[in-house]
């Protein structure tokens, strides 16, 4: 059977600090804290939730122990955005300093057009993949060849 609704609540990443994580994707991404579950948060064993406020799905930051086995297979985040914001972070590349999923420099030319969507594929500090798409396509392709 099925689901009549089902929404994204949450997807689990594993950092070495929930707190230093918590940081960057604010200054990143501009997630903030969820405080709908405070007394996880302020537990080290339990997760960190983290959000943009405008949804209820957000980011489960969990505390990587030392003996947790490596990850293998892609576990890529994607965040969708519109495309003044998704021009917006491209402008803001240079002061983010972030790392393309290659190991390089993040920077314009690692722009990925889709055909129906424009991305940035870029690695959190945990090299956690992370994507930010938009499907404003026309809007951001005339951006870019201006």
């Amino acid at each position: 059977m099925p689901m009549v609704s089902l929404d994204l609540d949450h997807v689990h990443i594993t950092v070495s600090d929930r707190e230093a994580s918590a940081d960057w994707y604010e200054r990143v991404l501009g997630l903030r804290r969820d405080a709908r579950v405070p007394h996880w948060a302020s537990d080290p064993t339990q997760p960190l939730f983290i959000g943009s406020g405008r949804s209820r799905s957000c980011i489960a930051l969990f505390q990587r122990r030392p003996d947790d086995p490596p990850r293998a297979g892609d576990h890529t985040v994607g965040f969708a955005v519109s495309g003044a914001d998704f021009l917006a972070f491209a402008a803001r590349l240079d002061a983010l300093s972030l790392t393309h999923r290659d190991g390089e420099p993040l920077t314009r030319a690692n722009t990925v057009d889709h055909g129906a969507a424009w991305s940035f594929h870029f690695l959190d500090p945990d090299g956690n993949r992370i994507e930010l798409t938009s499907y404003d396509h026309e809007m951001i392709a005339a951006a870019l060849t201006a």
